[in-house]
């Protein structure tokens, strides 16, 4: 019996079969998921009411990780300026009704001057300890679904670096719905900003608003695609295995690009 061409049809069938086989198992063993989800507005509730004299604070807890980042969200609306109020409201359950809406209205209604902002709090606390460049992401995406009047968005980040904790404050004027993006670099104030990041603010709103402006938000997120590593599906552990085999046989003489392991 001839071993040797035994041998080289047996390695050249392996061969055949070891690129589809290998890159087949890798793409099941791995697969890309959604960007970091901050918050999607689509669990919990509030209802909340600011005047001269309150600015009322909601804290939700125990909130799905997957909606809402750390699983608490803090919101407060404040009122500063004119004669009136300030509201907001988070509205789920509904389809098409989440998202986060603020309203200003003057008392009485010939008070133009009456203003406001919304802040929302993702690790109140400073207790988020979360890496923001883990997905791949570059930038922070807000998705404004309503702006009746130009205003300030802005995005308040907070660090660990070491034992010592830094503040970094990006803004910009927004005249219409539409999703801004803010770009991770804009907070290169502080090195590694964004690898221990304890705390996030989300503003909308400020001195210039007047009686009955209306915003909304609707999404608040990371733009990176997040490798999300799944358990192997029956069949996929032989698959490489295979194709490991294979790429060994066929390449017996040249130097190793890589090695599993």
């Amino acid at each position: 019996m001839n071993y040797s061409k035994c041998t080289e049809s047996v390695s050249l069938f392996i061969h055949r079969l070891s690129a589809p086989a290998l890159l087949s198992g890798l793409a099941l063993m791995s697969a890309p998921a959604q960007a970091l989800i901050i918050d999607n507005f689509e669990q919990g509730g509030f209802s909340l009411v600011a005047d001269q004299v309150n600015d009322p604070i909601s804290i939700e807890t125990g909130l799905p990780t997957s909606d809402v980042l750390g699983g608490a969200r803090w919101a407060q609306v404040v009122q500063n300026g004119g004669i009136g109020t300030v509201g907001i409201t988070l509205n789920t359950g509904s389809p098409g009704d989440d998202g986060v809406y603020i309203d200003t209205v003057a008392t009485p209604d010939a008070n133009p001057s009456v203003s406001g902002y919304l802040q929302l709090t993702y690790g109140g606390g400073l207790a988020l300890h979360a890496d923001l460049t883990a997905d791949g992401g570059s930038s922070f995406l807000v998705t404004v679904g309503a702006a009746t009047q130009s205003t300030t968005l802005g995005i308040a980040l907070y660090s660990q670096i070491g034992s010592s904790m830094f503040g970094q404050y990006i803004s910009r004027t927004i005249a219409a719905p539409g999703t801004y993006a803010f770009a991770f670099s804009d907070f290169s104030a502080v090195p590694n900003a964004l690898k221990d990041v304890v705390r996030l603010d989300l503003f909308i709103g400020n001195t210039t608003v007047m009686d009955e402006a209306l915003y909304s938000l609707l999404d608040f997120r990371t733009d990176g695609e997040e490798i999300e590593t799944t358990v192997p599906e029956p069949g996929v552990i032989p698959l490489v295995g295979l194709g490991a085999v294979g790429m060994a046989l066929s390449r017996r003489r040249r130097p190793r690009a890589f090695r599993l392991c």
